[in-house]
């Protein structure tokens, strides 16, 4: 992960977005919050699409994590998805 995170100029910050990425994942498990946790980390995941797509890599990682946080989201809470399910 150093490693890539080298390539796109941004190895400084790493711990920064490791801090902020527990953060999100907190947010997002705590049941009066956990509708803004899924917006944060949707755009987090973004950005991990985003920087794969940057360093010339396909973002199979990235966009995996989305449809997985997507599917649990929407089984634990079929309303956020606005389909009126």
């Amino acid at each position: 992960m150093l490693e890539n995170m080298s390539k796109i100029n941004m190895l400084e910050i790493t711990p920064y977005i490791g801090v902020l990425e527990i953060v999100c994942v907190i947010i997002y498990l705590l049941p009066k919050t956990s509708n803004i946790g899924f917006f944060l980390l949707c755009s987090y995941i973004g950005g991990i699409i985003a920087s794969e797509t940057a360093m010339g890599m396909t973002p199979f990682l990235g966009i995996a994590l989305a449809v997985l946080l997507y599917i649990g989201t929407m089984l634990r809470k079929p309303a956020l998805s606005g389909l009126g399910i």
